[in-house]
């Protein structure tokens, strides 16, 4: 199952290239970015990578890892419609959402760190959602 991590790590390979080609192409930037951020969150998602991250970092950091960088994977993919539909007026919509972006991940970063870290292990189909701040970090990403 390993080598179907190879196709998006292909794809963001080949949009690096086209990036280097072109690289004042700014939707072609935004892409490449959600790309980026897609590849780098998988391994965090996956038992080895996880357990490296958190026995590094502490329990529950490659959680809030990954669940920033699929933040930022939307964000990014945002920008990248913003960018390629509405030209003048994108660069002022994506600061506003960089700045709801970086309430949201302040918010579900202050929740993740502060609940023990015995009570944050486990994933959302074992969490304990009776805990606000548990409830809040998946309620919070996800929304």
């Amino acid at each position: 199952m390993a080598w179907f991590f190879l196709i998006p790590v292909a794809a963001l390979l080949w949009k690096l290239y086209q990036l280097k080609q072109s690289p004042r192409d700014i939707p072609l930037r935004f892409v490449t970015l959600c790309l980026a951020c897609a590849v780098v969150s998988y391994p965090m998602a996956m038992p080895g990578g996880a357990s490296g991250v958190d026995a590094v970092a502490g329990h529950g950091t490659a959680k809030l890892v990954q669940n920033i960088l699929l933040l930022l994977t939307v964000y990014f993919l945002l920008c990248f419609y913003l960018y390629s539909a509405d030209g003048p007026r994108a660069r002022r919509r994506a600061r506003v959402e960089a700045v709801v972006l970086a309430v949201v991940g302040v918010a579900i970063s202050a929740a993740a760190l502060s609940v023990p870290s015995e009570v944050f292990a486990g994933s959302f189909s074992t969490a304990d959602m009776t805990i606000p701040q548990i409830a809040f970090f998946y309620g919070g990403a996800g929304l």
